[in-house]
């Protein structure tokens, strides 16, 4: 199993957006995906549950790690996995970072043959729960959006993971979201972030669409939506940049 953490800080970037469409083109080719709704506000759980329930989500995981099998629940896309998410974890203290942190691991463990992946998404802090989740993983996908706040963003999170110990600190990778191909502020901004500060940018990027938007009031993966557009082949070429990533394993 790899576990992929998407996070920054900033909000609006697309990160619930970009979950829930890598999550469903990885499960499109046949890979078995657990999705986590590791953020209060629970933008991810309508894409995937199958009804509203409001039992066995990530609450209960935090109260009792050692039940996270009671947690995980069928998603009404074929070949993914739901824990949902719950408005009532919207601070975490350290005690529930380290439950969170220590169910991942869990799951990891005793459900790594089941899953191919393992998707959290998370709130845009740094926050306890969002701490968990980026240490327990082995990707961590930071989706930007080409603006005046984009290189802030991206250096607090380059000296957040500097902080983290070698042997427990993710791969980070960065992909561009909202892509415009004929804005020469965007491409501006791109060149500034590879040469002049040397981050971790995929090859990929997202091309900006109203398709996305329409298919997000509908809550459904784009390619559900509208199969074969532009923005269905930008995250079918972003999944394949990352089954093609190499990570090193790391002890527990």
């Amino acid at each position: 199993m790899v576990t992929i953490t998407i996070s920054n800080l900033k909000g609006g970037v697309g990160k619930t957006t970009s979950a829930v469409n890598i999550a469903w083109s990885l499960a499109y080719e046949g890979k078995h995906v657990l999705v986590v709704d590791a953020d209060p506000q629970c933008n991810l759980t309508p894409f995937f549950q199958r009804d509203n329930s409001k039992s066995h989500t990530i609450a209960d995981l935090l109260e009792k790690p050692e039940n996270f099998r009671s947690c995980i629940c069928r998603s009404r896309l074929k070949n993914i996995d739901i824990i949902k998410g719950c408005t009532e974890i919207l601070e975490a203290e350290r005690e529930e970072e380290e439950a969170l942190f220590g169910a991942f691991k869990n799951i990891q463990k005793e459900k790594g043959d089941m899953y191919d992946y393992m998707i959290i998404d998370t709130r845009p802090s740094f926050s306890g729960l969002t701490e968990a989740a980026i240490l327990a993983a082995d990707i961590l996908l930071t989706p930007v959006c080409l603006d005046k706040f984009c290189r802030d963003n991206l250096a607090l999170v380059d000296t957040y993971l500097d902080s983290v110990p070698n042997n427990i600190r993710p791969v980070w990778k960065i992909f561009v979201n909202k892509v415009y191909p004929k804005r020469k502020v965007q491409k501006a901004i791109v060149s500034d972030l590879c040469k002049k500060h040397d981050y971790p940018i995929m090859e990929s990027c997202i091309t900006g669409s109203e398709t996305v938007n329409t298919a997000l009031q509908l809550y459904k993966p784009v390619q559900k939506h509208r199969s074969g557009c532009k923005v269905c082949v930008d995250y079918m070429n972003l999944v394949d940049e990352i089954e093609h990533m190499e990570i090193e394993r790391r002890d527990d």
